[in-house]
């Protein structure tokens, strides 16, 4: 958790930190596709397993939302004025 709390900055605002450094954006669409890779395979599971009844479609679209939950949680929760508390 202590090394978490180092680098929760990188994902207040992502796509700030991008613009002003763009050399960091292919680390953050490396990030994102191993996220999606990972989501993307557990599905899968979840549907072989009888877990969860879904199509590839509904499970593409789950993959989406999943990261979009991933990488703007921290925004959402900031400007509710839920911040960190450390």
């Amino acid at each position: 958790m202590k090394k978490t709390i180092y680098f929760v900055f990188l994902y207040r605002n992502p796509t700030d930190l991008t613009d002003k450094y763009p050399v960091v954006a292919k680390g953050f669409i490396k990030l994102m596709a191993a996220q999606e890779r990972c989501v993307t395979e557990l599905l899968a599971q979840f549907v072989i397993q009888g877990t969860i009844t879904a199509s590839a479609g509904q499970c593409n679209q789950m993959v989406e939302i999943i990261g979009l939950v991933f990488s703007q949680a921290g925004n959402y929760y900031a400007l509710k004025g839920h911040g960190y508390q450390w």
